[in-house]
């Protein structure tokens, strides 16, 4: 059953999602974020990837600690997925 007001809000929904993504911005930073995890400098001005692998041992992992390079690189992989399917 769909709710009233989910038949109201739809339309301003997609209208503010399409002001959002206007003039390429979704593909910029998507584009940028990609960067980040290739070794370019993209968006962090950092290589994301190598600051995974030497880790943060005030956060508590190590250098080369797979199981937190696995997840946290899965989370900015996955936000490249989702700006591209956008």
């Amino acid at each position: 059953m769909t709710n009233q007001n989910d038949l109201v809000l739809g339309p301003v929904y997609l209208q503010y999602f399409m002001d959002e993504c206007a003039n390429a911005q979704c593909d910029d930073a998507t584009a940028a974020l990609a960067a980040s995890l290739t070794g370019n400098s993209g968006l962090f001005g950092c290589d994301m990837m190598q600051i995974l692998y030497s880790g943060d041992v005030s956060g508590g992992y190590f250098v080369g600690w797979r199981d937190q390079v696995t997840s946290k690189a899965a989370y900015l992989l996955s936000l490249v997925n989702m700006g591209v399917t956008v």
